[in-house]
């Protein structure tokens, strides 16, 4: 089984989270299903989110030692977060059943999406 330990590359998706109304549902139902754990645990990033016609809904902000994290709208309306790493390297299992595997932003306009995204995620 793959296993990441080192950071992933500036514009790799590398978290996945759900929102949902009732989380430990959510937290119940995934684990028995496929067999996950959990534990509750950017800045130049978050200035190029809003020069670029983003919003920032949260952060930057600590996760105690873990990284840095926001959470932001595109311009289109598209949620997604932004994850920098210390402690925590994101996903750590990949390409194996249960893991990670595919990442997708449903946009009405995807040359818009492409060229905001390229912007937030350049170095």
């Amino acid at each position: 089984m793959p296993i990441r330990i080192t950071p992933w590359p500036t514009g790799t998706p590398c978290w996945v989270d759900l929102a949902v109304p009732d989380a430990d549902a959510a937290r119940e139902f995934y684990a028995a299903i496929l067999g996950w754990t959990y534990a509750d645990t950017v800045d130049s990033t978050a200035q190029k989110i809003t020069d670029n016609g983003g919003t920032l809904l949260a952060g930057p902000l600590d996760v105690a030692d873990s990284g840095r994290l926001g959470i932001a709208l595109g311009p289109q309306g598209t949620a997604f977060g932004v994850w920098q790493a210390a402690e925590h390297v994101g996903a750590e299992i990949y390409n194996e059943p249960g893991a990670l595997v595919w990442n997708e932003a449903a946009v009405p306009d995807p040359d818009a999406a492409r060229k905001f995204y390229a912007a937030v995620s350049a170095g």
